[in-house]
């Protein structure tokens, strides 16, 4: 079975995303032949190579449910805590600009959360120049299983 045939892709992010089970943490999950697998691994596997012993699949784009190779990187807890940091530093940035929704205009990201219930990491991921993606959004919550607030 190959991940990747499992999958719809994010025309907006070029995401591959894992449309079957995932686990409490959010990230895809299977079982194939017995086996318990993490969907984004066993894609890094099928498609790029086997994964270092102590290392572990980073996902560049940080959207849990992609399985998309170009995506995926090796790395070790550091790294991840550094491109962690590194997307909460962008977001912190990205929180005092306007945004837009359904035709409203908020001041700043907080404001917008307030007003529409929305948590502040599905505004920095679906905010473009200053603009909500309301469908995107949507799409996103259908493929994660999660009730959509506006």
């Amino acid at each position: 079975m190959n991940v990747l045939t499992h999958t719809t892709e994010n025309k907006e992010t070029g995401c591959l995303e894992w449309l079957h089970s995932v686990n409490s943490a959010g990230y895809g999950q299977l079982h194939l032949d017995g086996q318990h697998y993490l969907a984004h691994r066993l894609s890094f596997q099928q498609n790029v190579g086997e994964i270092p012993d102590g290392q572990l699949v980073r996902h560049l784009c940080h959207n849990k449910i992609c399985v998309n190779p170009a995506h995926l990187a090796i790395g070790n807890h550091t790294d991840n805590y550094a491109d962690s940091a590194e997307k909460h530093r962008n977001a912190n940035a990205a929180k005092a600009q306007k945004v837009e929704i359904l035709g409203v205009v908020y001041l700043g990201m907080r404001a917008a959360q307030k007003a529409t219930g929305l948590s502040l990491s599905s505004l920095v991921k679906y905010t473009k120049d200053g603009i909500f993606d309301v469908q995107g959004y949507r799409n996103g919550c259908v493929l994660a299983r999660r009730s959509a607030k506006i």
